[in-house]
């Protein structure tokens, strides 16, 4: 009980939910839907729902959203971006770069609504060649003058994306990068959770150039030129990415 208000807290509550209600509620936090869930543990969808409906009921919530309001922000690190904040990031163009190994790469750019808004998302797919040290597979997406103008100034940005279990990189290009670097850009890699939805947070202080070839460049964001997602792991890939933000304090 909280002393002051003679109420149960939050935490005091979630100490109710079993430790598989536990790992639910952690996915549901993240924005896995219930399908996604029951992939994922490999059970039936209405063991999942039932899980569900259980959880709202420890927690005293009617539904998904309510139960996001009440815990989502709580959950949240005070140092990580909130994916509601900042600045969405608006692409004029996007276009599939391989190398000539056997390496594939494809996308398709629809408007999907997840949740309760709608996203711009790139689906990006295709096969990275297994058979050359240099094989490259992925995606170039162009921003619009305004989201290019936040970009010079953005300390951090954030993108979700549905994983496929495999490691990317993000990398930003700049004029220099393309004109004296080579294929130096700027980009730090991550890795995906299969059939999870993730959020990825990136300060721009920590994205590094890649021992490819070409000089090494400082990053200049008032030359960036496009914004690239780049497969790194062997075999067939298959990545969602959406709601792209930048932020201007850490």
């Amino acid at each position: 009980m909280d002393a002051k208000s003679g109420q149960t807290s939050k935490s005091n509550l979630l100490t109710e939910l079993s430790p598989r209600e536990q790992e639910i509620f952690n996915m549901l936090l993240e924005g896995t839907t219930l399908k996604e869930i029951a992939y994922s543990m490999n059970v039936k969808y209405s063991t999942i729902a039932f899980h569900q409906k259980n959880i709202f009921q420890k927690l005293g919530v009617e539904n998904l959203n309510k139960l996001l309001v009440k815990y989502l922000r709580e959950k949240s690190s005070p140092n990580s971006n909130d994916i509601n904040e900042g600045i969405p990031a608006v692409f004029t163009r996007w276009g599939t770069f391989r190398d000539n190994h056997g390496s594939t790469a494809g996308i398709t750019v629809k408007e999907e609504k997840i949740k309760e808004d709608n996203f711009i998302c790139c689906i990006l797919f295709g096969t990275l060649s297994t058979a050359h040290h240099t094989a490259n597979a992925g995606v170039m997406a162009y921003p619009d003058p305004s989201t290019i103008e936040a970009m010079k100034t953005m300390s951090s940005f954030s993108f979700t994306v549905m994983g496929d279990g495999k490691t990317y990189e993000v990398l930003l290009a700049t004029s220099d990068t393309i004109l004296k670097g080579g294929l130096n850009h700027f980009g730090k890699k991550f890795t995906t959770t299969k059939n999870m939805i993730s959020t990825f947070s990136f300060n721009v202080s920590d994205l590094a150039q890649n021992p490819y070839w070409g000089e090494t460049v400082p990053l200049n964001l008032d030359n960036l030129d496009h914004f690239i997602i780049q497969a790194h792991s062997n075999g067939d890939f298959n990545l969602k990415i959406w709601n792209i933000r930048t932020y201007q304090n850490l």
